[in-house]
């Protein structure tokens, strides 16, 4: 077989394959006697593929000859390998004739570069005996405990950076990511129309502007349009740059918590960006982009947020854990998610001097929220 076998994000075409790549997971040994493929129909194994596709389902497959012949996948559920809320669990299984090639591998390693933009670590159920068990051990598992069968219940997690060494090691994917990982391709089209101001001019600044992924949208409402965008990532803002060579864009690298805003703006906006700050670090922000704004300018947050209080409570905890865990200094900013809930947003929006905040989209993880001055 020498053919190369290729890797490729999961499309929704591949979703039906998954129950019987599940099913090969039974097949790890010829002394293991397979079960029936009625199992597959049972609830503890349909959960990892029924009604995938979602926003928290993420996988990668591996093709030989056009036709699929690997995949890991992950979601967000309680199942074998459940350790909580917010890991999610990953099932891989290949094909017999593609075992032991370094597929499997190559997988995982594509499919951790995915998951580790948006989580702290994932978790997979592996039977005893099953000698992909070394495997994962070797790409760094850990075992998390032995379920009531014997079973093992292992966890990654993904190492804690920086904000700028995270999206610099990411600016490959980072586009594919955002616009079909993430799913937020419509988002990005849609911004102009939550902006809603008449007339081709404006002036906007960004925060935490990235590749500039919404300006295709607004260039093509905004011809006119005076862009300022602050990104804490030198690579991020030299992609921006080779996007659009010919735009006047006024981009800064620097902390926008740091950095002097200016002023007499009519929106200030900021995509996917904030969702890794503390309130008192929120609020005072929130007062510079009211001050940065010009009478009648708008503000337009679109974040991932959490549903509970609690939820948000423990997030700031588990931010807490890992910085004194890691050593991590408290001046220094990580790619670690702690998001509020859209109620605590608008909360602090009001207390910075916003009169009218009103939420334009909100899903289970993400809400776009207009704050007017």
């Amino acid at each position: 077989m020498n053919e190369e076998i290729s890797i490729r994000d999961i499309a929704e075409q591949d979703y039906p394959l998954l129950s019987e790549f599940l099913y090969q997971t039974f097949l790890f040994s010829p002394e293991v006697e397979p079960p029936p493929r009625e199992i597959l129909s049972e609830a503890k194994q349909s959960i990892y593929f029924e009604d995938f596709g979602g926003r928290h389902d993420f996988g990668v497959v591996a093709e030989l000859g056009g036709r699929v012949v690997g995949v890991a996948w992950s979601r967000l559920m309680a199942a074998y390998g459940y350790v909580d809320d917010e890991t999610p669990e990953l099932a891989i299984a290949l094909l017999p004739e593609c075992r032991g090639r370094g597929v499997g591998t190559a997988l995982l390693e594509r499919l951790f570069e995915i998951l580790s933009c948006r989580y702290h670590s994932v978790s997979l159920s592996v039977e005893r005996g099953n000698p992909a068990k070394r495997l994962y051990e070797r790409l760094g598992f850990k075992l998390v405990r032995e379920d009531e069968t014997g079973d093992y219940v292992m966890i990654k997690r993904f190492p804690t950076e920086s904000m700028t060494d995270f999206f610099a090691a990411r600016i490959g994917i980072y586009d594919d990511y955002m616009l079909s990982n993430a799913a937020l391709g419509k988002f990005y089209q849609d911004i102009p129309d939550w902006i809603a101001f008449p007339g081709s001019q404006l002036k906007l600044l960004d925060l935490g502007c990235g590749t500039g992924l919404e300006l295709e949208a607004l260039f093509e409402k905004y011809p006119d349009l005076h862009f300022t965008g602050i990104d804490l990532t030198p690579e991020m803002l030299d992609e921006l740059r080779t996007k659009y060579p010919d735009k006047p864009l006024d981009l800064t690298c620097a902390s926008f918590f740091d950095a002097d805003l200016g002023e007499g703006y009519d929106v200030v906006l900021s995509i996917y960006s904030l969702h890794h700050f503390a309130e008192d670090q929120k609020l005072g922000l929130y007062q510079k982009i009211h001050a940065a704004l010009k009478p009648g300018g708008i503000f337009l947050l679109g974040d991932y947020t959490v549903p509970t209080l609690e939820a948000q409570a423990h997030l700031m905890a588990e931010s807490t854990r890992i910085r004194e865990e890691q050593g991590l200094a408290d001046n220094e900013f990580y790619h670690i998610d702690t998001p509020l809930t859209t109620e605590t947003e608008i909360h602090l929006m009001k207390a910075a001097g916003f009169t009218q905040v009103e939420v334009l989209y909100q899903v289970d993880n993400a809400s776009v929220i207009r704050a007017s001055v």
